[in-house]
């Protein structure tokens, strides 16, 4: 009788995670920090957007490695002043987050996600 090693499981952060947003043909890249089946929010870095327009977002899921690619619409913006180097630094920068609703998810896309968020115990 062998003796196995037990298996290592890797545990991984959920969030954040990459995706991108296409605006005016340009690919921002975002850092999703909450994942819904409705939306997302995400840290969009320097780049505006503006509420109540529809954008493209794509990213794929951590662990499962599917992607996602869908339509949606932004519901609010919300900006904020942040340290640039560290805590005391006294020179801020702009950080902007974003909450988008998903308009049109094809179901292998919502079975993705919805997997995903079981995965992670979200949901």
């Amino acid at each position: 009788m062998g003796h196995e090693a037990p298996t290592r499981v890797r545990k991984i952060q959920p969030y954040p995670f990459a995706a991108e947003i296409e605006v005016e043909a340009k690919k921002i890249p975002l850092q999703v920090l909450k994942l819904t089946m409705s939306g997302l929010l995400a840290n969009l870095g320097k780049a505006i957007v503006h509420v109540g327009f529809e954008y493209k977002v794509v990213f794929e899921l951590p662990v499962s490695e599917k992607w996602v690619t869908a339509q949606a619409k932004v519901m609010k913006t919300y900006d904020g002043l942040k340290p640039l180097d560290d805590k005391t630094s006294k020179v801020m920068t702009v950080e902007r987050m974003v909450e988008l609703r998903f308009l049109n998810l094809t179901e292998e896309h919502r079975n993705s996600i919805h997997s995903f968020l079981k995965a992670i115990k979200q949901v």
